[in-house]
């Protein structure tokens, strides 16, 4: 089962080590940068360019050294659709939601007045094996229709081994454990839809007034002039990328 919830994120920590990630088929260019801290690594990625950017910050599923999720990739994939993100491993100590132990969802849902931002909520059908996170789910969701906008969405049941037959084995949770369709799609509308929209107006005011050229990049990250015959990137001062190559 996969939350999304909206709130604003605050500066991120200090980071060791500092990439520049350039994929091909993309003419998106992000930072991704490694924090290790908790035994593992922690990630914030941005996108190139002044911004504004908006700021998701993701939880992980599991607890210490049992990760849930792909922090890196998902901290990659939201930098490559014009997000900040911040992925961060959290320590052994850390109670989580919605598991059943403890009630800790059900205390959770008796605040859920206090919510106020957008909710979404993705589960697939057979996402039962550990929990019935099927149920859990739609817990959440009548908890919270009548109080902030959510949106509910049940996959149909997940492969988890890819053979072509979905069985008793195959655990619906690992849907969630790296990005991939169909569920990281209504992610990215809902972030568009929530976020980025808002400010949209703005943005696209400064970049239609202005879009001066910062520098020009080859496939290595290597600064360099306008060359024929070689991709290039040519990153503006409002953050938007043009991938171009000029034929001779």
């Amino acid at each position: 089962m996969f939350y999304l919830y909206i709130r604003s994120m605050k500066k991120l920590g200090t980071c060791i080590i500092c990439i520049l990630v350039y994929f091909l088929g993309f003419s998106q260019v992000i930072i991704l940068d490694s924090l290790a801290e908790n035994g593992g690594y922690s990630y914030k990625s941005q996108p190139i360019g002044a911004g504004p950017f908006s700021g998701v910050l993701y939880s992980h599923g599991g607890l210490g050294n049992a990760v849930g999720g792909n922090l890196r990739g998902t901290c990659i994939a939201l930098a490559q659709n014009v997000y900040m993100g911040w992925c961060n491993k959290r320590t052994t100590d850390i109670p989580m939601a919605p598991a059943t132990d403890n009630n800790t969802l059900t205390n959770t849902l008796l605040n859920a007045s206090l919510i106020d931002d957008s909710l979404l909520i993705l589960v697939a059908e057979n996402d039962t094996l550990q929990n019935d996170h099927v149920q859990l789910a739609m817990d959440v969701k009548n908890a919270l229709d009548t109080i902030t906008g959510v949106r509910h969405i049940e996959y149909d049941p997940y492969d988890e081994d890819g053979n072509g037959v979905v069985n008793s084995l195959d655990d619906g949770h690992m849907l969630f454990d790296k990005v991939q369709s169909p569920y990281w799609d209504d992610l990215i509308d809902f972030l568009d839809n929530n976020l980025k929209n808002s400010t949209s107006n703005i943005n696209n005011t400064q970049s239609e007034t202005k879009k001066k050229l910062i520098k020009i990049v080859d496939l290595l990250g290597r600064q360099t002039n306008n060359k024929n015959n070689t991709l290039l990137f040519y990153i503006f001062e409002n953050g938007t990328i043009e991938k171009k190559i000029t034929l001779e």
